[in-house]
């Protein structure tokens, strides 16, 4: 399974945002960073996951944060993106639907059956 997460990081000595993506692939973990020119895929290991030697995939200053991040977000609404909680939920909300069609689908059979006793009397 494959997971991605955005790891955003407040750093207050230079009043940066720098934002990581974190990508899980089974058992093994990355970050994807930009080194100015390319996209870098970089292991995380147990010697070097508390390092901070990861390059952030963009930096944007901290005063302005909000400003990107609401555009991000504003950008990011239509493109259908759901997040791990609104897929579970959704798929809770199928399963409900389809259990309710599965109950009414037996309750007709049963009503059905029961006149059809009942009728015989």
């Amino acid at each position: 399974m494959t997971e991605t997460k955005l790891i955003v990081n407040q750093n207050y000595s230079c009043m940066m945002v720098d934002v990581f993506v974190m990508k899980t692939e089974g058992d093994r973990v990355f970050i994807i960073g930009y080194d100015g020119q390319y996209l870098v895929k970089q292991d995380v290991t147990a010697q070097n996951e508390l390092s901070k030697d990861f390059l952030p995939l963009f930096r944007i200053p901290l005063l302005e944060q909000n400003t990107y991040f609401k555009a991000f977000l504003e950008h990011a609404s239509g493109m259908d993106i759901k997040t791990v909680d609104e897929n579970l939920l959704q798929g809770k909300m199928d399963a409900m639907k389809e259990h309710l069609v599965d109950s009414k689908e037996t309750l007709g059979k049963v009503l059905s059956m029961l006149d059809k006793f009942i009728s015989k009397e």
